[in-house]
């Protein structure tokens, strides 16, 4: 998994229990400072878009995790299974 999806994983996740922990209607309500802890992740996601500085990303390279990992393309080409399209074969 490459440090952008863990990032923006770690992020999401972040993100949705400090909210299940901030608000009252909630059954994992803790205390509603928690709100303050989403709006911090959300912040250094926004100034993180333009400054490129994500302090995940530094935790996880001084981790040794591998910043450029492998990910599926969006749509299959060829037959479906991963295999490239054949070539045409051009008779002149």
């Amino acid at each position: 998994m490459s440090t952008d999806r863990i990032v923006r994983f770690a992020a999401s996740l972040f993100v949705l229990k400090s909210l299940a922990f901030g608000i009252t209607a909630c059954p994992a309500f803790l205390h509603a400072n928690w709100l303050g802890f989403a709006v911090f992740v959300g912040d250094n996601l926004f100034q993180s878009s333009f400054t490129g500085f994500c302090p995940l990303e530094i935790i996880q390279s001084k981790a040794g995790v591998n910043g450029g990992g492998q990910t599926r393309p969006i749509r299959p080409s060829g037959d479906g299974c991963g295999s490239p399209p054949p070539i045409e074969q051009v008779s002149i």
